[in-house]
Parts: C-alpha cells; structure tokens; sequence
C-alpha cells in the first residue's frame, strides 16, 4: 500500500538554469572612474575620493562576475558624484556672489 493518495503526482523538477529575478542585474555596470576622477580634480575633494573609492569596488566586482554589487556600488558612486558636481557648483556660485557684493561695496565707498 501506497502512502501517497491515488491522484498524487509529484511536483515538477526544478529547471537547471533559472532566469535572474527581478532586481538583479544581468551585465556589467558602469563604473563611473573617470567621472570620479573629474569630480576630485574640479568639484569637492572629499566626495570625489569617496566616489572614486566605490568606483573602483564597482570595477573590481565587475571582474568577479558579481553584477548586483557592482551596480550597488556603480550607484553609490554616481550619487557621490553627483552631489559633489552640485556642491561644485554651489561653492562657485557662492564666490561669485560673494566678488559682486564685494565689488558694489568698493564701487559705493
């Protein structure tokens, strides 16, 4: 006698190649290293040493195959870069302003 009832089938095997799910990646990212190069050079110091530091973990993970955390830290490193393109630019708005007051200043006295 059987332990299983009569109408029983077994469930189906499980396929030897599954699909990425959704949220992982399938290629390689973008490392941004020259963009967070620029970002150290012309914008903010701090955040472009940050940028670049995740830039080269993005590349590095590239090479090992694991895409999902290049992508995380590719990123990372665009939003580092980012921020520090608009604290760039506020930072020479900033003396830009701070030279016309100035000027206006001289010109009145």
């Amino acid at each position: 006698m059987s332990q299983y009832p009569p109408d029983f089938e077994p469930p189906p095997a499980p396929p030897y190649y599954q699909a990425p799910q959704q949220g992982q990646y399938r290629g390689k990212a973008d490392d941004q290293l020259v963009v967070s190069i620029l970002v150290m050079l012309f914008c903010c110091q701090p955040l472009g040493i940050a940028s670049i530091v995740f830039s080269a973990m993005a590349m590095s993970a590239n090479n090992a195959g694991n895409f999902d955390q290049a992508h995380r830290h590719a990123n990372l490193a665009k939003k580092f870069n980012m921020w520090a393109i608009i604290l760039g630019l506020l930072y020479v708005g900033a003396i830009f302003l701070f030279m016309i007051v100035m000027m206006g200043a001289a010109a009145a006295s």
